[in-house]
């Protein structure tokens, strides 16, 4: 009599994306959140990341629905409950509009506060239920995006300042119908333009700020890898830049 042993089964690497759709529009949104100047005007101005957050959202409570699932962690609760408080807040403001003016700068206010705060119930939710590898791509995502940005404002400012070229009527435009540009910040004798780079985001400022979030996130981060990790050279590459 021939035994055979069986075959150890390996197991398959775990999968970061469990759920591609939604996961993807997910990471798409948290990638594009800073990119403020690819915007259109509809029921107010929705940015791209506004548009994927609409779409995340619809799917999310889609599926949950389908699948009869409405159980939330504790962070996801809490969440919630806040979202709850300031939409009362916000909704007893409608009691004071008089004019149609206030009524459509509410409408579109709410519009808004309910796709940010309904993606951040949402998001904890969703990193609730996957693994740690996710969770660290959708940081690398966010972390990304600001990247992007300020690599696009080091271009923006080259152009302006080598050629006097709009980087945004070649890129920017095209695509969202809006009339954009680098910020001129005043000009030296009257003549010569001192250009402050707005990016992606519209504003300077605002670039300033969100560039604070990753060098707050990933410092500590390089500072607890070991020497001669894989990532010590990308994140000191990208910490300088």
């Amino acid at each position: 009599m021939t035994s055979h042993a069986l075959p150890l089964r390996v197991a398959g690497r775990e999968r970061v994306l469990v759920q591609p759709v939604l996961d993807g529009l997910f990471l798409a949104t948290v990638l594009t959140v800073t990119f403020h100047k690819l915007q259109w005007e509809l029921a107010g101005s929705l940015t791209l990341s506004d548009v994927l957050t609409a779409g995340f959202l619809v799917l999310f409570a889609w599926i949950r629905l389908e699948r009869g699932d409405a159980r939330l962690t504790r962070t996801a609760i809490i969440a919630l409950l806040f979202f709850l408080a300031f939409a009362l807040v916000y909704l007893a403001g409608f009691y004071n509009l008089d004019t149609g003016q206030a009524l459509a700068q509410w409408a579109k206010g709410m519009i808004k506060f309910v796709l940010h705060f309904g993606f951040l119930v949402a998001g904890v939710a969703l990193l609730a239920r996957r693994s740690t590898r996710f969770y660290w791509l959708a940081l690398a995502a966010f972390c990304g995006g600001i990247a992007l940005n300020a690599l696009y404002g080091v271009v923006q400012l080259s152009l302006a300042e080598l050629t006097g070229a709009n980087l945004d009527a070649v890129l920017i435009e095209p695509i969202t119908s809006r009339q954009t540009g680098i910020n001129v910040f005043g000009a030296v004798g009257g003549t010569q333009e001192v250009f402050r780079p707005n990016e992606l985001t519209g504003d300077p400022n605002h670039l300033g700020i969100e560039l604070v979030i990753p060098l707050l996130v990933l410092t500590p981060l390089y500072l607890r890898l070991e020497r001669g990790h894989r990532l010590r050279t990308p994140l000191a590459a990208l910490l300088v830049f």
